[in-house]
């Protein structure tokens, strides 16, 4: 599958018929690294210290209730992307019963406000792609089966863009989605070796408290 709308030196993006698009390829380059680390330290426990957040009190009232990092057209993004990649059936949980959205809002509040906002600038290339590839939609406005689609055909690009794009989302995800118990048993995953019961950090509390919602 060839792709023929490749980014320029990492300046711009342009498509037949198209204005180029300015777009910052190498702080691009950065949000795979960046954002899988940010999340992957947080999943794995190692956060700053609570009292070291500048908390804005800043909330936002999203269609999976109140997050603090992730508007909803981010938080929509980020459950279009997972419905796309992830499995489906065979046991395997949406989504939506895997938290994804909110997991993945609470991971982040507890990293960088940088790795924040880069993601948050992923998710907004993520959107606007499609248009780069002869699709007269955002990645939003694609049913189901054209999400999926379009992302095995970014999987064939030549632009490190894209690919730090892309893979940094599917990377995030997936740490979220099959870091959910209810995915263990459809990988034949049967928890801890030492059965311990799952411990409520003081962060999951804490960021519990300030959304609502049970740890």
């Amino acid at each position: 599958m060839s792709y023929n709308m490749p980014f320029k030196e990492g300046r711009h993006i342009q498509g037949d018929g198209m204005e180029p698009l300015n777009l910052p390829r190498r702080r691009f380059l950065k949000v795979a690294l960046a954002t899988a680390t940010g999340v992957g330290l947080a999943t794995g426990g190692v956060f700053r210290k609570l009292a070291s957040y500048k908390d804005s009190g800043e909330t936002f009232e999203t269609d999976f209730g109140r997050l603090l990092v992730l508007k909803d057209k981010h938080a929509n993004l980020v459950y279009a992307f997972a419905d796309a990649m992830l499995p489906k059936g065979e046991g395997f949980p949406t989504p939506a019963e895997a938290k994804v959205v909110e997991r993945m809002d609470e991971e982040l509040y507890f990293v960088a406000p940088s790795i924040r906002a880069d993601l948050r600038m992923a998710l907004d290339v993520m959107n606007l792609l499609p248009f780069f590839y002869g699709r007269m939609s955002t990645f939003l406005g694609l049913d189901s089966a054209d999400r999926l689609a379009f992302l095995q055909e970014t999987q064939a690009t030549k632009s490190d863009t894209v690919r730090a794009v892309v893979n940094a989302l599917r990377l995030l995800v997936s740490i979220i989605y099959y870091g959910h118990e209810s995915t263990w048993k459809p990988i034949g995953y049967d928890g801890s070796f030492g059965r311990f019961e799952p411990q409520v950090s003081v962060q999951r509390a804490y960021y519990a408290n300030l959304t609502g919602r049970a740890p």
